[in-house]
């Protein structure tokens, strides 16, 4: 059992190095599974990862938009803090912020915050964290959706207002201690938001739970342990976005 952890579990060092690779080529799906692995466990790693998305953004927009001269300036100062940053024996996972701010401000900061905002947000509810966990992080990678992830019911509810318009993913069963079961939670999504578009998933295999969810207004119903639960709910989600973008037209 050690050795099998040993081969899927990756340092912070050798996992922060696969984040930076990732941005410029596709990983290896033994790469990808050892680095989900990781990122379960390590929330500084989480951290680094999108803050390393967030810097890739902003510097591709601004390479496309400035001169040459520009361009070379800006590499340089990055090299340059990146380096003084060694030599102090910084390790802070929050440098990319600062640096962004000491580079460029915050405009172009600015800029990526709210295109990922717009990006059609995903809210999972979900008292399974590893799930969430591994579910948000696949819908980032395969298709560029961000999300916000939620362990009860009733903590979402907190945070639902009227005009929100996130793709919600519902877990059905939270357990006798975590506040009451999704259908209780849809119910009152749907009272609040009678358009709200909800996704529930399980690990039931049970017709009637399902068919039950979807009465109430639940657009699609997954079992969790089925093995193309992730691939099944993105083709649930951009469904959902193509419709929209028809409704919007």
């Amino acid at each position: 059992m050690s050795s099998l952890l040993h081969t899927i579990i990756y340092s912070c060092e050798k996992a922060t190095a696969l984040i930076e690779k990732m941005q410029m080529q596709e990983l290896t799906l033994q790469e990808k599974i050892r680095l989900r692995f990781h990122l379960l466990s390590c929330e500084p790693c989480r951290e680094y990862k999108a803050q390393s998305k967030m810097i890739d953004d902003v510097l591709k927009k601004h390479f496309i938009n400035s001169s040459e001269i520009e361009n070379k300036n800006l590499e340089n100062k990055i090299l340059n803090t990146i380096n003084a940053m060694n030599n102090k024996g910084t390790n802070n996972f929050d440098f990319y912020k600062s640096l962004l701010n000491d580079l460029e401000g915050d405009t172009l900061l600015q800029e990526v915050e709210t295109e990922e905002v717009a990006n059609y947000p995903i809210a999972i509810v979900d008292d399974n964290q590893s799930f969430s966990l591994i579910l948000s992080d696949y819908l980032l990678d395969e298709c560029n959706l961000h999300s916000k992830k939620y362990t009860n019911g009733n903590d979402f509810l907190n945070e639902y207002k009227v005009g929100d318009d996130r793709i919600i993913i519902l877990d059905f069963d939270f357990g006798v201690d975590n506040g009451p079961n999704g259908l209780f939670i849809l119910k009152r999504i749907k009272e609040i938001n009678p358009i709200a578009r909800v996704i529930m998933v399980s690990g039931q295999d049970n017709l009637e739970v399902a068919i039950e969810t979807m009465r109430q207004g639940a657009v699609d119903y997954f079992i969790k342990t089925n093995k193309t639960v992730f691939p099944t709910i993105v083709c649930s989600i951009l469904k959902l976005i193509d419709i929209e973008k028809m409704r919007m037209n």
